[in-house]
């Protein structure tokens, strides 16, 4: 079991969404900042050691593109894993290039938490 409590994971996610995640998160010893758009997440990046950056990839466009974000994210930290989280399944990396992993909404918390787990193994040896 990875020690949590040193794991630090971004949320964007503008429409709070995802809040139930959250407090599972960080009831399981996460540290978990929130972005709502791309400013957050520009000013967040560079200042706290983020282990890996959690998108809603449904929020409405008018809020930000996840691809733009994503894009973003890589740019600022390449190393660090970009997860999509949506209810829709992404087909090509066209939808979201920058994109490492994809894990459907509506999977249960511990379900959630063991992807993001093994993500960060896999990840960690490419």
């Amino acid at each position: 079991m990875p020690n949590r409590k040193n794991k630090v994971l971004l949320l964007v996610e503008p429409e709070q969404r995802l809040a139930p995640l959250k407090l599972v998160l960080e009831a399981e010893q996460y540290n978990v900042l929130s972005a709502d758009h791309l400013d957050n997440v520009q000013h967040l990046l560079p200042r706290f050691p983020v282990d890996a950056v959690l998108i809603d990839a449904d929020a409405k466009p008018h809020y930000y593109d996840c691809a733009v974000v994503a894009k973003e994210v890589k740019r600022l930290r390449p190393s660090v894993p970009v997860i999509i989280l949506s209810t829709r399944e992404w087909l090509t990396a066209d939808d979201c290039d920058q994109a490492d992993y994809h894990i459907a909404k509506g999977t249960s918390p511990v379900e959630t938490i063991r992807a993001i787990e093994r993500i960060w193994k896999t990840h960690s040896l490419k």
